[in-house]
């Protein structure tokens, strides 16, 4: 599935399904990544989601080392979208 957005001029690669080991890795990293930081910026929370979905195959050929050479729009935008992508994988469909 493909995160774009025009104007940013960005294009991403997303799992196509999101599934529960996705979910756990990309929770276990951010964990990882709170217990080293004692406080957050805004931005920082875009990269450490966006590190993390790396870290949880959620983004296929995305290098997180990049991010810092990223625009911060870009950087919220891909955050943004993996935030909409996990809450609608939690979303239990009507019987």
């Amino acid at each position: 599935m493909k995160l774009k957005h025009e104007s940013l001029g960005i294009e991403v690669e997303f799992v196509d399904e999101l599934l529960n080991k996705h979910v756990d890795a990309w929770m276990a990293a951010m964990r990882n990544f709170n217990s080293r930081w004692r406080s957050f910026s805004f931005t920082d929370v875009a990269t450490l989601y966006v590190r993390a979905a790396c870290e949880a195959n959620m983004l296929n050929g995305f290098d997180p080392e990049g991010l810092g050479d990223m625009k911060v729009a870009e950087v919220h935008f891909i955050a943004t979208e993996i935030d909409k992508r996990l809450a609608e994988a939690m979303v239990i469909p009507p019987e």
